[in-house]
């Protein structure tokens, strides 16, 4: 079966009476619902569970070092592939506003829903961890994306 994950970023800002009064209940130009959206697809899956209120293991190399750190608090996706391996996405809770599932035959998808009052950090695709959360030694990282 294949999966979306969906995460987006609800715009703190965003008016839903003037949307009413001018747009029809829709956002426009001026007064957009949500600042961004990130989207993974994911092929051949087996299971995915999703367990709330548990800990993310945040594991990596810096300086040709290996690190793990645990991330407490947060809503974690653990996927299972058709070929054995194993892939973990998260948000910590307390920015997580809300969730959504759709479902039809052949593909499931999953969206949640980070409040717009929270920015926060996302080392990498499909993790988005308030910075009270997130390792201190790891703050001052930066990715080879972003050199």
């Amino acid at each position: 079966m294949d999966y979306t994950l969906r995460f987006i970023r609800i715009n703190p800002e965003f008016d839903q009476e003037y949307a009413d009064s001018f747009h029809n209940g829709n956002e426009s130009e001026d007064n957009i619902k949500f600042e961004w959206e990130d989207e993974l697809a994911l092929k051949e899956v087996e299971k995915v569970s999703i367990k709330n209120r548990t800990t993310y293991q945040l594991v990596g190399e810096r300086d040709e070092e290996r690190f793990t750190y645990e991330i407490p608090n947060m809503c974690v996706v653990e996927v299972q592939h058709t070929d054995g391996s194993e892939s973990k996405f998260g948000v910590s809770q307390k920015i997580l506003k809300s969730t959504d599932k759709k479902e039809n035959e052949n593909h499931t998808q999953f969206s949640f829903y980070i409040k717009g009052a929270y920015d926060p950090i996302n080392p990498y695709l499909g993790l988005y961890v308030i910075v009270n959360d997130f390792p201190e030694e790891l703050l001052d990282f930066s990715s080879d994306e972003e050199e």
